[in-house]
């Protein structure tokens, strides 16, 4: 049994932990992090010395289209800043600028939660009172500035969690570790990393801090909170499978690109050693071989009846490698893009159906936006129960979700590209189609392509007179041809 400590992690965590993020966390960094992590995610082959494994290690270099798909994918929402509803009140308007209090707006704020979400899927939110618990007065507060601030809470560090249940039957946390980690002054210029689990109860919380000896020592004692409705603490699903539990849902993308990274470290291998031409000698000693100096500008004699040359590999090898990394690629990009593609909205999650329109047609990435926007306006709920006001019903946070790829793929685009051939569409219209299925960037601004491809006058190939075949000519390479 593990040791009974404030940093001891749940059976959940531990599962998800090695199912499925050290995994992510290794697609996500850097190819020397990916490296560093030894024989983990690339095994020695059958009798590799670790000298030829060290040198296959070091060629081999992460393809990363995991992170690339979850980078785009939470980035698109954000083409255009979140916005919340005109009669939000004036009191939580200061998140809308400032979320976490380091500056980032909500914008950023949720930009990160998605990302998180969509990487391993889920991502927590504590709704703090300033690190204070709450319990001032509101002229304490203007004072201080005091206020609800969201703190996001990424998987890995969410290291333990108690749960009840609701009369309604619904499960909520009764108690959450949060792992912290902070850079700390020492002396006139020296830094530290400290360390602390933060333990919040539905009625008090409490601090620990790591020391040098190993131990967690007790920073804050409990201190009691003045949040009404238990822990203000929140989690956002993308692929829920319990309570507090996910699995990514692009695992299936995760699994492919490892592999890309152990057959590319072979393919890499392979061309090292098929660039690389054999010297073979025959009908010679041992010792006369060892005697031979081969090289530009070097004469060897050899003895009566030997006989040297250079073996090259034929290559076959080469292609398969080829071939099998181009086959997993183009199924990454498959995989990469089919969060995009719209699909109907049925679906068996209460929460997904309460949050999207019935009947509409959305991707999964447009669904998962709408899910976005309610966990934030809960957020902003917890946030006015912290400050004691009242949140109007029909209060909203705005993200914006009006992009797809089309349930037809290429074939859509095709239909696009056919309309404005006929004239049944304008310009404009197919630009601004071919911008909401992701072709052009969201960046592009479609009036000023339109301005550009004025400047560029008419298509120089239109100006070219058709070449007109002489019929001399080619009655004469009819009678040659028989």
């Amino acid at each position: 049994m593990a040791k009974d400590s404030v940093a001891t992690t749940s059976l959940a965590y531990d599962q998800m932990k090695a199912d499925y993020w050290d995994q992510i966390d290794a697609l996500r960094g850097t190819t020397v992090a990916l490296r560093s992590l030894g024989k983990t995610y690339l095994p020695k082959h059958a009798k590799e010395e670790d000298t030829q494994w060290r040198y296959r290690r070091d060629r081999s270099f992460l393809y990363p289209a995991y992170d690339d798909a979850i980078t785009r994918m939470a980035g698109k929402p954000f083409a255009k800043p979140v916005t919340v509803s005109e009669n939000m009140p004036e009191a939580l308007l200061e998140i809308v600028d400032n979320a976490d209090l380091t500056g980032r707006n909500l914008t950023m704020f949720a930009r990160d939660v998605l990302d998180e979400g969509c990487s391993v899927g889920l991502t927590h939110v504590l709704v703090d009172y300033a690190n204070t618990g709450g319990g001032q007065s509101m002229g304490e507060e203007q004072t201080l500035g005091l206020r609800p601030v969201f703190i996001h809470y990424k998987s890995r560090d969410v290291w333990g969690w108690e749960s009840r249940r609701l009369p309604s039957g619904v499960k909520v946390p009764a108690e959450v570790r949060l792992h912290e980690e902070s850079t700390e002054r020492v002396g006139n210029y020296n830094e530290v990393t400290v360390q602390r689990v933060r333990v919040y109860r539905e009625r008090d919380f409490e601090v620990h801090r790591l020391m040098d000896d190993g131990e967690w020592m007790l920073e804050i004692p409990p201190t009691p909170h003045t949040y009404p409705d238990g822990v203000p603490f929140r989690t956002f699903y993308t692929n829920q499978t319990g309570f507090m539990t996910a699995k990514p849902p692009l695992w299936g993308l995760a699994d492919l690109n490892l592999q890309h990274w152990q057959i590319a470290s072979d393919y890499a291998n392979v061309i090292h050693v098929v660039s690389s031409p054999v010297l073979m000698v025959t009908g010679a000693s041992e010792d006369q071989v060892r005697s031979f100096t081969a090289g530009a500008g070097r004469m060897v004699v050899l003895p009566e009846g030997a006989d040297m040359k250079w073996v090259e590999h034929t290559g076959m090898a080469v292609d398969a490698g080829r071939d099998e990394l181009d086959k997993i690629e183009g199924r990454m990009r498959v995989l990469a893009m089919s969060p995009y593609l719209e699909r109907g909205s049925a679906t068996n999650q209460t929460a997904m159906a309460n949050a999207i329109h019935e009947g509409k047609s959305q991707s999964w990435v447009q669904m998962t936006v709408k899910l976005l926007e309610a966990f934030l306006l809960d957020l902003f709920w917890v946030a006015s129960r912290w400050r004691g006001i009242e949140l109007p019903e029909d209060a909203s946070v705005e993200v914006y979700s009006d992009f797809t790829l089309g349930t037809a793929g290429s074939t859509d685009l095709d239909t696009i590209r056919q309309f404005r051939q006929a004239g049944d569409i304008d310009r404009e219209t197919a630009l601004f189609e071919l911008k909401r299925r992701g072709v052009l960037s969201e960046s592009a601004e479609i009036e000023e392509i339109l301005e550009r491809i004025e400047q560029e006058g008419p298509d120089l190939s239109s100006l070219i007179p058709p070449v007109v075949e002489d019929e001399d000519e080619e009655e004469e390479e009819e009678e040659d041809e028989e």
